[in-house]
């Protein structure tokens, strides 16, 4: 069984994680198992083929493995929460099909949805409080990574800034150079 705890000490990098209580935490934490995956500095260069600049290409790759370590992190906190509450006769592995949503999984649909399970889905800590609390936590997640998004981006924009002007100074450096050369000449001559 590959977990959350145990997947990256495998050598293959397409390991899918079939632990219960990981793939419930990574559908808590609204977390893609594809997102945990290391990328190497190639990967990330076939997915941002614009990228010229190694500095740039370097940042991109440390960005993207620190937010894969963050989603881990993460992931690995709610796994010790499902872990706990199964402990509390909260949460039963194999209650959800990991194939299917959590509102198909909860038989939320109109026409056979029973009475016991309405009472349980509306009761204070029932089921919509959790899903009300995991969109939350979704939302906060999203805001987060869209936050460090903007930050990189401007980093990259202040990187690229300076790259630009320091070509620009060397530029007229070199043309400072070719005319005074010039000048020599003409002075020689």
């Amino acid at each position: 069984m590959i977990s959350l705890i145990n997947f990256e000490d495998r050598r293959s990098n397409k390991c899918r994680i079939n632990s219960p209580h990981s793939v419930e935490a990574m559908k808590r934490q609204g977390i893609r198992p594809n997102e945990l995956l290391r990328k190497d500095r190639n990967e990330i260069k076939k997915m941002h083929v614009d990228i010229q600049d190694e500095n740039i290409l370097r940042l991109r790759t440390e960005h993207y493995e620190m937010k894969r370590n963050e989603k881990l992190r993460v992931c690995i906190e709610e796994r010790e929460r499902v872990v706990e509450d199964e402990r509390n006769g909260l949460w039963a592995a194999g209650q959800y099909d990991s194939n299917m949503s959590r509102m198909n999984a909860s038989h939320m649909s109109n026409n056979n949805l029973n009475q016991s399970r309405m009472s349980d889905y509306n009761q204070p800590g029932g089921l919509m409080d959790k899903e009300m609390a995991n969109l939350e936590k979704m939302k906060q997640r999203q805001q987060r990574e869209l936050d460090q998004m903007m930050e990189q981006e401007q980093k990259m924009q202040d990187m690229e800034a300076r790259n630009r002007m320091k070509m620009e100074q060397q530029q007229m450096r070199e043309q400072q150079r070719r005319q005074e050369t010039e000048h020599a000449k003409r002075i020689a001559e």
